[in-house]
């Protein structure tokens, strides 16, 4: 939120803690050899984390967060039980 330091923040101004982003990771098939995984991951870690990359999604207002492998798939997972939970708290009677 660089952009709009004093933008309002709906969500958490109303006490509701939600993250809103756009995710994307890259999976390969299972029995993929570890060597083959590690090489793709050093190459996906050196563009995110370039100067460049991030200069270029700074211009879309964008903020590229780089993750591992087990990192991506712990917040993924923790991402997918915010969703089913806030389904439920949007699905109660006002």
């Amino acid at each position: 939120m660089e952009r709009l330091p004093d933008g309002p923040r709906c969500w958490a101004g109303q006490g509701y803690p939600i993250f809103s982003g756009v995710q994307h990771g890259t999976a390969v098939p299972a029995g993929t050899p570890k060597d083959a995984r590690d090489v793709l991951e050093a190459a996906y870690k050196k563009g995110i984390t370039s100067a460049e990359f991030k200069e270029r999604m700074a211009k879309m207002a964008l903020q590229p967060i780089y993750m591992d492998a087990q990192e991506f798939s712990d917040f993924w997972v923790k991402y997918e039980a915010d969703i089913v939970k806030w389904i439920a708290v949007c699905k109660q009677p006002r």
